[in-house]
């Protein structure tokens, strides 16, 4: 009986080996080769692959912190020209690989897959060939404003690892801008410079940023705020990390910034107002490529304008027929039609509490009064009419950037208050005026045509 028992475990252990070496293999193998034996395996092999070389990627999905995996919040991603010639020979890779499975041999699920893949890939090479033809630094989406966000709305703080990996995070952000730099001096050399009013916003910001006090700044004051929400770190630690977010935005952060400051204070000097990416290195193929890239059409620009040219041309020629229809002179042309169209007061309610009646009287009008204002807006349901401010006796009603907290609410409320703020000067008004006028008329022609 010993002897049996002693059999079954020889076995039943060699079994267990064979399976682990086979299992092995065969992991092995699905991460290794080029063509893995399901093609499933080789999508997430692709995309684990190319995230486990994004910290950032990483900290903003927050799938390895689920499973205890942290350390990858303690750094930014590599940012060198090596590190992006890396991953152009990777996504090239990736497309290699791609082109062994043959689409009849996928699942219609597989297949569809594949073209998903294929169209996020876009076209490596000619990636490789634009990849600096644009700024990373700018006045609205910029390295200078990515670093700030990305630290505000993705680095969580809800331990003292999270805590240290933030300001590890902060002592590296002079690296990540030398990082940058490389490409960005890539781009002097190549002629691609921003526009003078880029350049202009983008120190603006920086100067900004810089000129704060480090407890003021963003980077502080987000940390704090997410210190103050966790249980798990004593008072006496979060004062710690406070100091030393402080210390590395002194530092660390501020000279960093202060280096671009100094760059792009000096690069102004090579700057013009010339925005369009004609003026890039191959700017007609880059334009053409991005047509491709973010359009369903292999069309050029001068293709796709002509094909617009020629749309004009026939909506007019409609637009004039129903012009003689209705008895109109179309030797005029369309343009003096449309302006005279445009003055009839026929398509327009009196600026009078009678008129503001009629408007309420007829639903279709409101809605079309939420359209023009809130263009995307699907939250604004409900208009309120009321009789026009008049800010010109409002002495001290200032103009700003800024919504007032009264806008903000009538936002959140889904309603709508005809107001207007004051100008500069009668004369910027006047020029204002006839552009508010000339929306209106659009509108309301398009409900007299309706009716």
């Amino acid at each position: 009986m010993a002897g049996k028992v002693k059999k079954f475990f020889k076995w039943t252990g060699i079994a267990l080996g064979v399976a682990i070496v086979l299992g092995g293999s065969f992991v092995y193998h699905e991460w290794n080769a080029d063509k893995p034996f399901f093609v499933n395996n080789f999508y997430n092999r692709a995309f684990l692959k190319f995230m486990l070389e994004s910290p950032e990627a990483l900290t903003a999905m927050g799938l390895l912190e689920q499973i205890g995996i942290d350390g990858h919040n303690a750094d930014w991603s590599d940012d060198t020209l090596a590190a992006g010639d890396k991953q152009f020979e990777y996504f090239q890779d990736v497309m290699a690989s791609m082109a062994l499975y043959s689409d009849e041999e996928l699942t219609e699920q597989e297949l569809i897959t594949k073209k998903i893949v294929m169209e996020l890939l876009g076209d490596p090479e000619q990636q490789q060939k634009f990849r600096f033809h644009n700024y990373p630094v700018n006045q609205l989406f910029g390295l200078q404003n990515q670093i700030p966000r990305f630290l505000d709305s993705f680095h969580k703080v809800e331990d003292e690892d999270d805590a240290e990996h933030y300001i590890s995070r902060l002592s590296k952000i002079d690296t990540k801008f030398e990082q940058n730099m490389e490409g960005i001096l890539k781009r002097e050399e190549l002629g691609i410079i921003p526009p003078t009013f880029v350049i202009d916003k983008s120190l603006e910001i920086m100067q900004d940023f810089v000129d704060q006090p480090a407890e003021e700044n963003v980077l502080y004051v987000s940390f704090k705020e997410k210190l103050e929400k966790t249980e798990d770190i004593s008072e006496e630690d979060r004062t710690s990390f406070l100091n030393q977010a402080a210390d590395e935005i002194n530092n660390t952060v501020y000279p960093a910034y202060q280096s671009y400051i100094d760059y792009f204070t000096g690069l102004r000097a090579k700057s013009n107002n010339d925005a369009g990416v004609w003026k890039f290195p191959d700017g007609e193929e880059y334009y053409n490529y991005e047509l491709r890239n973010n359009t369903t059409t292999n069309m050029t620009a001068d293709e796709i304008h002509a094909i617009g040219l020629t749309e004009v041309d026939r909506i007019q020629a409609e637009m004039l027929e129903i012009f003689d229809s209705e008895g109109y002179d179309t030797s005029l042309g369309f343009t003096t039609l449309i302006n005279a169209l445009a003055e009839e007061e026929r398509f327009y309610y009196p600026d009078t509490d009678e008129g503001r009646a009629q408007i309420r009287e007829k639903p279709e009008a409101v809605d079309a009064m939420v359209a023009l204002r809130h263009i995307g807006d699907q939250s604004a349901s409900k208009v309120t009419i009321s009789e026009p401010r008049d800010l010109r006796k409002e002495r001290h009603a200032q103009p700003s950037f800024e919504p007032s907290p009264e806008t903000e609410d009538a936002s959140r409320d889904g309603e709508l208050e005809d107001q207007q703020k004051q100008d500069e000067s009668d004369e910027r008004r006047q020029r204002a005026d006839p552009l508010r006028r000339r929306a209106e008329r659009g509108n309301q022609i398009q409900q007299a045509t309706k009716e």
